[in-house]
């Protein structure tokens, strides 16, 4: 259960009648599951958004495996790969033909390797953010779990004050009779 029932009751009364009252802990307890409610829903819009996240980046390491990627970040780390070697091949064709210098030669073949870099470190990079968003997800599906445990516990009080109410009113309508 979600905790020991009272062995006294709270009431607030609202009117100079003595019938007018309300009974706090049964308040106190729909309140806890309104609560509740509210988390769950929280929680679950966090899972929803995590689950997002989670496909983008599993569409962005896709991506970036790809020959010709769709992703601007890969067309344009891609793009410059293909000019750096396209400028490198130039370079050495001119070289061999003596037009070019062994200096311009290592400079072409530096561009070449620094574009690979960058589109490796791209590709790691989204790689890890993989890894994140999926820790996101499986920490998001916890939370919504903990907040189902804690919206049933809040309901399982409040039918177990309800329930405590009905019974002590069974118990005078017994002792009238």
């Amino acid at each position: 259960l979600y905790g020991e029932l009272p062995s006294f009751r709270s009431l607030g009364f609202h009117g100079e009648s003595f019938t007018d009252f309300e009974w706090l802990e049964l308040n106190n307890a729909r309140d806890d599951g309104r609560k509740a409610e509210l988390n769950l829903s929280a929680q679950r819009a966090r899972l929803a958004e995590a689950q997002l996240r989670l496909d983008e980046a599993r569409a962005h390491v896709a991506d970036s495996g790809r020959e010709d990627p769709v992703t601007p970040q890969f067309v344009r780390l891609s793009r410059a790969v293909a000019a750096a070697r396209d400028r490198l091949r130039r370079i050495k064709e001119l070289a061999e033909s003596k037009y070019a210098s062994p200096a311009e030669v290592q400079q072409a073949e530096y561009d070449f390797a620094a574009a690979r870099a960058d589109l490796d470190t791209s590709r790691r990079d989204k790689t890890q953010q993989l890894a994140s968003a999926e820790t996101s997800v499986a920490d998001a599906k916890l939370a919504v779990q903990g907040a189902e445990r804690a919206l049933r516990d809040a309901h399982d009080a409040s039918e177990a004050l309800r329930s405590s109410a009905r019974e002590n009113n069974a118990k005078k309508v017994i002792t009238k009779n």
